[in-house]
């Protein structure tokens, strides 16, 4: 049986990790306000691959006294630093759990391909999954590139990738987990998936 993990607000605390590249980007003559603006602008360019360098690029046209050499020096040193921090520990408690049930674990990320695997070497993810996949459009061909069989299961943030993955794959288990972020609640009628915020969470469904 398989499990297919989504990294970003499931396992990985992306928030914090979010807030760790605009800390650089401020610390180097950005305001926050350029920085959130300028961001915005760049993932509604790309549809969800970020890039800090090229992020850098923008602010660097737009926002005065941004000093973009500066930002990529601690942008490159950052990434050489250690990412466990941003996931829980019960996290590697729970993937070494379902391991050890014989469960085949599969991780569907969407970002930049070199950010995402980057993340998730240096966070220790990697050793847990029997494949990783990643994409930056959206995951429905990957998830047909897994091919997932009834009883299988999907843990996801986003719920319009729950709702497209429910019409595409009706006899896929599905959980919603978030771990960093509050739920909006209004969206629950839109499908019934149980909405998880720990990964502790997670052995009480699947079994």
């Amino acid at each position: 049986m398989k499990i297919i993990f989504d990294l970003d607000h499931t396992l990985f605390k992306a928030a914090l990790f979010k807030e760790d590249l605009f800390d650089i980007l401020v610390k180097n003559g950005a305001s926050r306000e350029d920085v959130l603006e300028t961001y915005k602008v760049y993932r509604d360019k790309v549809k969800g691959a970020y890039d800090f360098v090229a992020h850098a690029d923008i602010l660097d046209g737009n926002a005065a006294g941004f000093k973009k050499a500066g930002a990529v020096r601690e942008w490159e040193d950052f990434l050489r630093g250690d990412f466990t921090r941003y996931v829980d520990r019960e996290v590697f408690e729970v993937l070494e759990g379902f391991k050890n049930k014989g469960f085949e674990l599969i991780l569907l990320t969407r970002g930049h391909p070199d950010l995402q695997s980057h993340k998730i070497k240096k966070s220790g993810l990697d050793v847990f999954f029997d494949e990783i996949h990643i994409c930056q459009g959206g995951k429905l061909p990957e998830l047909e590139k897994i091919k997932p069989q009834a009883g299988d299961w999907l843990v996801n943030d986003t719920w319009k990738e729950a709702v497209e993955a429910r019409q595409e794959y009706p006899e896929l288990n599905q959980l919603l987990l978030k771990i960093d972020d509050n739920w909006q609640l209004q969206n629950r009628a839109e499908i019934d998936i149980p909405m998880l915020s720990s990964v502790g969470e997670l052995p009480e469904h699947i079994r």
